[in-house]
């Protein structure tokens, strides 16, 4: 593996997406690797500084957003450096997340679910736009994999944000001691052979998958799978461990 070669990612526009007042009590980040080999890991963490992959064409492309700059400042027509090159010197320090990243022999795609810390995540929220600026990850074990982007022609593929949020006081979690480290539950995928999608489906309940096979597919120990109403074919092969199976609730 090599640390050199990391992922920035951001999801922008939120501020109108949940209701004024409310607040985020939890966050999950659900993104797709390719990984056919064995055990890898990734370490997650909020950035502090500004950078725009899209900011306009810069003389050399080296100069914009990268390994040794985080922007391209057009007005003064100079690069903007990270404070150490890499840009892991500007997380922020009051939260940090590590994930496993398996190895998938069968399909080479393994979908993980990373818990945020929600403090952090509702000032995306409820700051301006400019304050949200967004993730950084990172390899942090041997092991050599990729990650599917926005542009990937399958939805379920795509890197998502979940969000729960509240408006109701009694429900906000207490302010959390920083800095914190991030647990990542198993995740959940569930399934409908009548409304899901083995293509397009994420797993999630708004987009199930259809079949049970693609869900085993899909699992990893310590994941869920809840079945909605319909009918599933037997006889199917696990070759995983810790594997919950069980009608949704």
């Amino acid at each position: 593996y090599n640390t050199s070669f990391r992922i920035l990612l951001k999801f922008g526009g939120l501020q109108a997406t949940i209701p004024a007042g409310a607040v985020v009590i939890s966050a999950e980040l659900t993104l797709t690797f390719v990984n056919w080999r064995g055990n890898s890991g990734v370490d997650t963490c909020f950035m502090t500084k500004p950078w725009d992959r899209s900011a306009p064409t810069t003389p050399l492309r080296f100069q914009g957003t990268g390994w040794a700059f985080s922007n391209w400042n057009t007005a003064s027509s100079v690069s903007l450096p990270w404070t150490q090159p890499g840009g892991w010197a500007d997380c922020d320090s009051r939260a940090s997340m590590s994930n496993s990243v398996p190895g998938n022999g069968i399909s080479g795609n393994v979908t993980r679910t990373i818990a945020l810390e929600p403090g952090l995540v509702n000032e995306w929220f409820t700051g301006s736009e400019s304050s949200n600026h967004g993730l950084l990850l990172r390899a942090n074990s041997p092991g050599s994999f990729s990650m599917f982007s926005s542009s990937s022609q399958l939805i379920f593929q795509r890197p998502s944000l979940h969000v729960k949020y509240s408006t109701s006081p009694s429900e906000l979690p207490a302010s959390p001691t920083y800095p914190v480290t991030v647990v990542s539950p198993g995740r959940t995928l569930w399934v409908s052979s009548s409304l899901g999608n083995d293509l397009t489906g994420s797993g999630d309940s708004i987009f199930p998958v259809r079949s049970l096979r693609r869900a085993l597919d899909d699992a990893l120990p310590g994941d869920t799978i809840n079945l909605m109403n319909g009918s599933y074919a037997g006889g199917l092969a696990i070759y995983r461990s810790r594997l919950t199976l069980q009608s949704a609730p």
